[in-house]
């Protein structure tokens, strides 16, 4: 037996139908991607009660209901592919529907009830969803079902709530999720052997000698290390199975020299190497042909520059603004090597968070051009983003937002991407990640970007602690770029300066909508835990229903999308 989806679109005007279409569908790898991830990342399958260990709780009612009880409506077609899960980035929504709900957004649908339920042979399941005069009003293309809380919530974050990676795909009410996600490995660990409050985790997989390796960028000095835990079978929560210590812990790039930490018997730390000595605690007393002497040198060779790694494609690619250029580097993800370097001259300054800085010792001021001191905001200012490359363009965070078309030079921003071309010229175009221009609480951590679907995911810390990793799917538009923004359950507690020490991490052989995530390092007699926790992400496509020919829903008119699942004999 094999399921198969038949919709049927209808068009109303009053009680008349006017348009009706019918398609049958495929099935995508999205229920497959959450129910089998990679053999090293094992749940250990104990007891069908037991949703610590058992993956099959993510659906933790009727599978047809929970995998595909949410409905969305795009304005072209996608590819009928079945690793296509995930919306296409260029494509656009006109509309979704899950649970029941009286919604004034205009692209929500609601679900019908009355008309749902199992089909009379018992052979399939029926989901009714209705559309409003006002609602879902545009060109459409395709219906892909989805989970029926991605359905409820859709790509324009109707809930947003209910906008997140999590284990509860089938809420009973809009207003909350189920604050959960499954541990793939949870173990103190003593800092004698590492410590992983000081790492943010990027990259995991299996080496042939069996070791888990992971790499991470290490905040005290930017390197990026590897870490190799030896363990046989898999990386396991269960205390049956052995979970061992580390193996080895390496530093395998390193862009610029460690920090030294000033004279004088302080623990300030800086990257900057120059400095001047000068009575007063002014920058500006310095003189201007120094000031530009130092910045010179440094923008020649920089001895710090905020960057986060991410891996794509088999390689660790780093993208950093460094004054008026981008500097593109791409390394070996096996040997390590450094395969390029690009360094791209353009017309903006990128977020730097170099400056002139003085650190007082005995009546005597020494001048820093370099990073700003290694503070209580380290995990921030040591693991910021400063941008990425994707789609043939960088997207680049400037020094100063471009507001309204104008430099704003009197705003801190660490929240827009300003958009330019591989040879650096300047698009005009901006990503704006939220709507606080100058809360500079807002920082961007790290990208994402998913290798079989090619979704881009831009991470940030909030300036609320919370169990969630706030990150947003880039988004192309018709006359640019957008966000939807996104919740991604990590996993561990709410304590305060956490938020930033955590991360989405690339896993070989794990694709969405299933994601992994580092849950922060709680403390505990001194060692820190090593934690790391997958979940799906709710706004996934179960299905792909292109239309053989488009329709168009007009004001005035409503519309109901009827979907059949059935149990058919394979031929």
């Amino acid at each position: 037996m094999a399921l198969k989806g038949k919709a049927t679109i209808q068009i109303f005007e009053g009680k008349t139908v006017v348009k009706e279409i019918r398609e049958e569908n495929m099935i995508t790898n999205a229920i497959t991607n959450i129910l089998n991830p990679p053999d090293f990342v094992e749940m250990g399958i104990d007891a069908e009660t037991d949703q610590s260990h058992n993956v099959l709780h993510i659906f933790n009612r009727n599978l047809v209901d929970t995998a595909f009880g949410g409905v969305l409506v795009f304005r072209d077609k996608i590819e009928e592919n079945a690793d296509n899960v995930m919306m296409p980035w260029d494509n656009e929504e006109i509309g979704h529907a899950g649970m029941a709900t009286n919604n004034a957004n205009k692209k929500t649908g609601t679900y019908n009830t009355n008309e749902s339920g199992r089909i009379e042979n018992g052979k399939g399941y029926r989901h009714v969803w209705d559309f409003g005069t006002d609602k879902a009003n545009g060109n459409i293309s395709c219906i892909c079902l989805t989970t029926k809380d991605g359905g409820s919530n859709g790509y324009n974050c109707t809930y947003p709530n209910m906008a997140m990676g999590g284990i509860d795909l089938n809420s009973s009410n809009t207003s909350s999720f189920s604050d959960s996600a499954y541990n793939i490995v949870n173990r103190y660990i003593g800092t004698s052997q590492i410590n992983f409050s000081y790492y943010k985790i990027f990259y995991v997989d299996r080496l042939e000698n069996g070791n888990i390796r992971l790499l991470g960028k290490y905040m005290e000095d930017c390197g990026i290390y590897e870490v190799q835990i030896y363990n046989p079978n898999a990386i396991s929560i269960r205390t049956d199975k052995p979970f061992c210590n580390i193996v080895s812990v390496k530093k395998v790039i390193e862009l610029f020299p460690a920090p030294s930490v000033i004279p004088g018997g302080s623990t300030t730390y800086y990257h900057g190497s120059y400095y001047y000595t000068n009575n007063s605690m002014v920058a500006s007393s310095i003189p201007s042909d120094e000031q530009q002497k130092m910045q010179q040198d440094w923008e020649k060779n920089p001895q710090w520059f905020p960057y986060f790694p991410y891996v794509y494609n088999d390689e660790i690619i780093i993208v950093a603004g460094v004054g008026k250029k981008i500097r593109h580097y791409t390394f070996s993800l096996t040997d390590y090597k450094q395969k390029s370097l690009k360094i791209i001259d353009t017309a903006v300054n990128f977020i730097s968070l170099t400056d002139f800085h003085y650190e007082r010792f005995a009546n005597e001021t020494k001048w820093f051009f370099g990073v700003t001191k290694y503070n209580s905001n380290q995990y921030i200012e040591y693991t910021i983003l400063s941008g990425f490359y994707f789609d043939g363009q960088y997207f680049m965070i400037p020094k100063n937002p471009l507001i309204n078309g104008d430099r704003n030079t009197g705003t801190n921003n660490y929240h827009q991407f300003e958009v330019s071309d591989e040879d650096g010229s300047m698009t005009g175009k901006t990503v704006q990640l939220t709507t606080s221009y100058a809360n500079t609480e807002y920082v961007c951590c790290g990208i994402y970007i998913d290798d079989v679907t090619s979704t881009p995911i831009i991470s940030y810390h909030s300036p609320t602690n919370s169990p969630k990793i706030n990150a947003a799917m880039l988004r192309k538009l018709t006359d640019g770029y957008g966000l939807y923004s996104l919740a991604l359950y990590r996993g561990g507690n709410n304590n305060s300066g956490q938020t930033g020490k955590t991360q989405l991490i690339k896993v070989k052989g794990l694709s969405l909508p299933l994601y992994c995530t580092q849950g922060e390092p709680i403390s505990n007699s001194g060692n820190y835990s090593f934690n790391i926790n997958y979940s799906p992400l709710k706004l996934c496509l179960t299905t792909i229903n292109n239309l053989s020919e488009p329709v168009r829903k007009l004001e005035g008119q409503t519309m109901k999308i009827t979907y059949d699942i059935v149990e058919e004999d394979e031929v």
